[in-house]
């Protein structure tokens, strides 16, 4: 009738000895933060993967599947190695959110990094990475959210190398990889703060990881106030919108994540559409809770430049440039490695 039947639905169509449909099921229902919400098809590929695929997408499942259904010996695998299995995506889902700093499944920069979290813990017997694992699994994380590195061309061949990678880490926690990342500081600039995507995700967990304060007293948000991404109420233009559009600059600038901070509703009622400079310069009880909160937010703060420039439009210049750098080296300091191209002019 013209609809498209997706993997997992031909999967479980398929899988006629043993109930596909409900094993997926019962991993979703053990994970929590919100990660109950991965695909069905994420959860079977990286059941494949775990199995001795080297493919990815509908091949490599409807392969996986006609192996269980026409080799008793890989059903009888399967069955063996499937708690193991569900136990490893539980833990990844932990890792993520209690390690690498993301609170929630809607700020995971790419699906797809669930499998790879999720092939380490398995090929590692379900237990916490040691040191040196856990500062590459860091590595991985930010250069593949920040790179984007499994968008486009890149998601197939980072993806399979990627899921090598961790089955070696497993075995030798001093394991190299090369993420390959060169990313080009203007994608900070191009990247919107309300489309969901690797980036903008990534940028967001930053944010939070680096504990963002009130602007009126710097005491710190509570976690739970910055806790969703599609509530936008959180989210605060440092250059008011309705402010650079009277300067001619439109919201494909100031809507990028190089404008964006996390501000809540008591210190929105204090800003207004004030320039910057007005409000931070007013909001705070104190300097000392000024510098704070700035640097909270990675908001560059230099005398007569950027946020406190007397010239909006000059000022909205250099605090583009000097956030976007300010913004690359944190990313940097928490990846543990370089990732952005030094040789490109902003």
């Amino acid at each position: 009738m013209g609809m498209r039947i997706g993997a997992a639905d031909r999967a479980f169509a398929r899988a006629s000895q043993f109930d596909m449909r409900g094993l997926v099921r019962d991993v979703q229902n053990r994970l929590k933060h919100g990660f109950d919400r991965i695909s069905r098809t994420t959860i079977l590929q990286t059941f494949a993967l775990a199995l001795g695929s080297r493919d990815l997408g509908e091949r490599a499942i409807d392969g996986f599947i006609s192996k269980l259904e026409t080799d008793e010996h890989e059903r009888a695998r399967f069955d063996r190695v499937f708690p193991q299995l569900r136990e490893a995506i539980t833990l990844a889902a932990d890792y993520a959110v209690y390690e690498l700093g993301v609170p929630n499944f809607e700020f995971l920069p790419s699906e797809p990094m669930m499998m790879i979290l999720s092939l380490f813990f398995f090929h590692n017997g379900n237990v916490r990475p040691s040191r040196s694992a856990k500062r590459r699994l860091t590595q991985w994380f930010w250069a593949t959210g920040v790179g984007a590195r499994y968008t486009g061309r890149g998601y197939r061949p980072n993806l399979t190398s990627d899921a090598a990678f961790v089955r070696r880490l497993a075995s030798n926690p001093s394991s190299h990889a090369s993420f390959k990342v060169k990313i080009r500081i203007h994608s900070l600039r191009s990247t919107e703060y309300g489309r969901p995507g690797p980036v903008s995700n990534a940028f967001f967990c930053l944010l939070r990881l680096a504990g963002p304060r009130y602007l009126d007293d710097g005491s710190v948000i509570p976690p739970g106030e910055t806790s969703s991404r599609r509530n936008s109420s959180e989210k605060h233009h440092i250059f008011p919108r309705a402010l650079l559009t009277r300067y001619g600059i439109g919201p494909e600038t100031f809507n990028s994540i190089l404008n964006i901070c996390y501000l809540v509703a008591r210190d929105n009622r204090s800003v207004g559409q004030r320039a910057p400079r007005s409000y931070f310069d007013d909001v705070p009880k104190s300097r000392r809770a000024q510098t704070l909160a700035l640097k909270s937010h990675f908001i560059p703060s230099k005398n007569e430049r950027g946020i406190w420039d007397r010239s909006i439009k000059r000022g909205f210049k250099s605090f583009f440039r000097d956030r976007a750098w300010l913004l690359a080296r944190a990313f940097e300091k928490r990846a543990g490695m370089r990732l952005f191209d030094r040789s490109e002019k902003f």
